[in-house]
């Protein structure tokens, strides 16, 4: 969760979505990380 945000607030998107899908995949019932961080990152990304 701390590497994802702080890849967040540097704002290397790319890189914090990466880390929210490899944390997804092992722990699937960590809801805090998609609604915190990758939701965010997404949004940052589209145009």
């Amino acid at each position: 969760f701390r590497l994802a945000f702080n890849y967040l607030k540097v704002r290397e998107y790319n890189e914090a979505i990466e880390v929210c899908h490899k944390v997804l995949t092992e722990h699937p019932d960590y809801p805090l990380i998609q609604t915190e961080i990758l939701e965010r990152a997404c949004s940052a990304l589209r145009p």
